[in-house]
């Protein structure tokens, strides 16, 4: 059995253990087992020590935890113009593989997406308590409502508040109480949070007030009503909640499922969904009808 080297988080680049460090000896435990390189942290000359009794890779790296300074989004390549997959939100746990030229390589503790993310956009871990309610939580300088407006957090941002009152103390300045809440206290009706969304713009990879794409419509309306849910399309479908029957009548959130697209009904007719363009609401005929999504392959309820 060939050993395995482990590497070193606190370098730029994946490095082996030095010779003289005794190596550790992994085995293949189970059934074999075909990786989703979207969601398990594996490359070809790397892996997520974490996954060592599941695959075998020439190096396995031990993740170091790092906080988002801002919002930033999770490539499928260590490229500016790679493909988009997710995003990672100010305040949110990024846990590190790899650094090297200029990205790190690592797994979202949020959305569970694998991938690479600028250097610069991650920090040291923050203890974050508080997540942001309202699409966009204007950042002021000062203790005053009516203070300059300094930065923008979108919806779906963690931050670690404190105080009471009309605002809440936050690093670097001040947000409006009712733009956040604590993270344990979820909300009850995540259609509710998704109406809120209408008129947000259509982005690829987004799950946030700044932009969603229609999974990350989902997945950000979800866990604001404290339900994981996979972040890709074609995941929910198959994993989130459960069937709903076909002959069963469809209902308030209850989710909708195309190839790569989902509404979320409002109702038992009308649904919400992020189109080319933005989240909006319509018909569901209308949507099945117009959209160009193909056919309806699933209908789920989450929970």
């Amino acid at each position: 059995m060939q050993n395995s080297g482990i590497s070193s988080l606190a370098t730029r680049s994946t490095m082996p253990l030095p010779e003289e460090a005794p190596r550790s000896r992994f085995a293949l435990q189970g059934r074999s087992w075909q990786a989703d390189p979207r969601i398990d942290a594996v490359r070809r000359d790397l892996a997520d020590i974490r996954l060592a009794g599941r695959i075998f890779a020439p190096h396995y790296a031990r993740a170091q935890q790092g906080s988002a300074r801002h919002a930033a989004p999770i490539r499928a390549g260590r490229a500016d113009n790679a493909p988009v997959l997710s995003e990672v939100l100010a305040g949110e746990t990024f846990e590190i593989l790899e650094l090297a030229s200029d990205y790190a390589w690592g797994v979202s503790t949020v959305d569970g997406v694998v991938g690479y993310v600028t250097a610069e956009a991650l920090g040291e871990p923050i203890d974050s308590d508080h997540i942001v309610v309202v699409p966009v939580a204007e950042v002021r300088g000062e203790a005053d409502p009516h203070a300059p407006v300094i930065a923008r957090l979108p919806m779906g941002s963690r931050i670690a508040a404190s105080g009471d009152g009309a605002l809440r103390a936050i690093s670097g300045g001040y947000v409006l109480a009712e733009a956040c809440r604590p993270i344990d206290e979820p909300a009850n009706d995540f259609v509710a949070i998704a109406e809120g969304l209408i008129g947000v713009p259509t982005v690829p990879g987004g799950r946030s007030g700044a932009g969603v794409d229609s999974t990350g419509l989902v997945f950000l309306s979800l866990a604001l009503a404290g339900i994981q849910a996979p972040r890709f399309c074609g995941l929910q479908r198959s994993d989130l909640g459960r069937d709903v029957a076909q002959g069963e009548a469809l209902r308030r959130g209850d989710l909708v499922y195309f190839d790569d697209h989902v509404a979320i009904m409002v109702d038992g007719e009308t649904a919400i969904h992020a189109d080319a363009e933005a989240v909006k609401q319509a018909p569901l005929q209308q949507i099945v009808a117009q959209g160009g999504y193909g056919e309806i392959l699933a209908r789920r309820r989450p929970a």
